[in-house]
């Protein structure tokens, strides 16, 4: 019996030469113990917040992945500069442009780039996959070449990371010097 070898293709491989992380200003910052005793304040449609809604919201917050010595929310989210949390399109673009565009700019700082020579941008969102894309914002908000090769990536929760990874080698590799 006869074997058929499948030839293995060589890659060129593709290596991260920089990256950014976005920080927020720290008025955005809370902990844990913050952040459930500064929810009493949340007033929802002009009401109260009763015990039983403040017992839920302090186990959302706890179960949330807040680090009990702080973490950062959106100032539509957060109980020091609102009383009445809003998720909608709206604030979720505004967060995208905040912390996507934050990171971009800083990326683009780092390393000298104008947004004007990139030639592919890749995004990778868990969750927020809105139309017009992510990409698209971010490519009207640094002003990107119109022949900018943009992937939005999204609606995957975690695991979409590593997918976007994947990606990046893939385009990359598919074409060279971009």
């Amino acid at each position: 019996m006869a074997q058929r070898r499948t030839p293995t293709v060589l890659r060129e491989p593709v290596y991260m030469v920089d990256f950014a992380v976005y920080k927020p200003d720290d008025d955005l910052k809370i902990n844990l113990e913050e952040c459930a005793e500064s929810a009493w304040k949340w007033k929802p449609d002009g009401k109260e917040l009763d015990p039983e809604v403040h017992g839920f919201v302090k186990k959302v917050f706890e179960k949330s992945g807040i680090d009990k010595n702080g973490s950062y929310l959106p100032k539509n989210l957060h109980p020091k500069h609102t009383s009445n949390p809003k998720a909608g399109l709206d604030e979720s673009f505004a967060e995208a442009r905040l912390v996507m565009g934050g990171a971009v700019e800083e990326v683009l700082k780092k390393t000298g780039i104008r947004s004007d020579e990139i030639d592919v941008l890749i995004v990778v969102s868990s969750v927020f996959v809105p139309t017009p894309s992510v990409a698209s914002m971010l490519v009207n908000m640094f002003r990107m070449r119109e022949d900018v090769q943009a992937y939005s990536l999204g609606g995957m929760g975690c695991g979409a990371g590593v997918i976007g990874i994947h990606l990046v080698r893939d385009v990359l590799q598919a074409h060279p010097g971009a």
